[in-house]
């Protein structure tokens, strides 16, 4: 960063495909091994009491193997990132990706996944269960026990799939 920049100029408002490349930039370094994470500094710290310009949406997994800050390479206030185990879509989550629009202004929005989410797996193993359950009770068995699952609320994943 030129002396004198500031953090908040010099990421003010880039266009959806900008913001993109920079996150595949980012990306790209973080794979190679050459991560640019910004430095923890007073600076841009500071600039930040005063207001956020977001740059990208990022609704990710809550999984603590993917945080999008550093794999993207992005520093603090570049990100409005939305995390949810299986990237769930509620009511709050929908709520928080409206304000990102609204009132953040934020140009790009990306869902990032990942294979092989716990959450996901978990779901479906619940919804395996359940389906065979009924099965046993259609055939006339009594179950064992009632499954318990993760929640009402689902990914749109199919049985047999893992992400």
């Amino acid at each position: 960063m030129p002396a004198g920049a500031s953090h908040v100029a010099v990421f003010a408002s880039p266009t959806a495909p900008e913001a993109l490349e920079r996150l595949i930039e980012g990306n790209a370094r973080f794979v190679r091994g050459e991560a640019h994470v910004l430095a923890d500094s007073p600076g841009p710290r500071a600039e930040l009491v005063e207001g956020q310009r977001p740059w990208a949406t990022i609704l990710g997994c809550s999984d603590s193997r993917v945080p999008p800050e550093l794999i993207f390479g992005a520093g603090f206030g570049d990100l409005f990132v939305i995390r949810i185990a299986g990237n769930l879509i509620s009511p709050e989550v929908a709520g928080s990706l409206q304000y990102a629009a609204t009132q953040l202004d934020t140009p790009l929005f990306v869902v990032l996944g990942h294979e092989g989410c716990g959450a996901v797996k978990a779901t479906l193993a619940a919804r395996r269960a359940d389906d065979a359950r009924r099965r046993r009770v259609r055939a006339g068995q009594r179950p064992r026990a009632l499954p318990h699952t993760m929640s009402e609320r689902r990914p749109a994943a199919r049985p047999g799939s893992d992400r």
